[in-house]
């Protein structure tokens, strides 16, 4: 039966290096990957902003990875960063780089992770495209005969008249990069030497590998 143990457990946590390591590669994981995302988002959809056959055909390319099952997109990157076997790697041999081993090396593990983050944006670029859509073109017109170039016009015009879409994916984004656990679990397994061993993973193990409920439970709660 369940032990009344107060606040023990968060506690614990507190004293735990390992959940400190699990929080602290969670928050570099987002800082990175939440900036970055919404930049890219922003630029394919400026880029996309326009009535032609190949725009529409590039938006349903770059929506497809964000339908391609999670673990099927997890075993594709594996290969792709296979440190010796790669296409990648071997991409870069091409151009005369040797690669590194993406997912056998501690800042390299994280970047891979980062960079699988990036190929499904297709749902924010929907978002931000519709948004654009929705801005009047008289404001671009002014802003062109005010003498505003399409870089200008997009930062002065467009910009302000989407940040609630801006704002509305950044929020998604942090809870989503807040519970990443699928991709690091599947090529990584928290390594190597726990540098991608994230929160939700750590919380995963406690509860369902160590049965550790009471403990996984405040960190849910936190």
């Amino acid at each position: 039966p369940p032990l009344w143990v107060g606040g023990d457990n968060y506690l614990a946590l507190l004293k735990d290096p390992v959940f400190r390591r699990a929080v602290l590669n969670t928050i570099i994981y987002a800082a990175f990957v939440i900036p970055l995302s919404v930049v890219l988002a922003l630029a394919i959809a400026g880029l996309l902003d326009v009535d032609s056959r190949l725009s529409r055909l590039v938006r349903v390319l770059v929506f497809t990875p964000t339908v391609v099952p999670l673990v099927a997109s997890a075993m594709i990157w594996l290969w792709l960063f296979n440190g010796d076997h790669g296409l990648i790697n071997a991409f870069l041999h091409m151009i005369g780089m040797s690669g590194p081993n993406w997912l056998g090396e501690r800042g390299f593990a994280m970047a891979a992770l980062v960079i699988m983050a990036l190929w499904s944006i297709g749902q924010p670029v929907v978002i931000y495209l519709a948004a654009l859509q929705d801005v009047p073109r008289e404001l671009y017109e002014a802003g062109q005969l005010d003498g505003m170039g399409p870089i200008r016009r997009f930062v002065h015009v467009a910009m302000p008249s989407i940040a609630p879409a801006v704002f509305f994916n950044v929020i998604i984004q942090t809870i989503t990069a807040w519970q990443v656990f699928a991709a690091p679990y599947i090529m990584t397994e928290g390594g190597p030497d726990r540098s991608t061993y994230f929160y939700s993973h750590y919380l995963y193990d406690n509860a369902f590998l160590f049965q550790r409920m009471g403990y996984a439970s405040a960190m849910a709660w936190v």
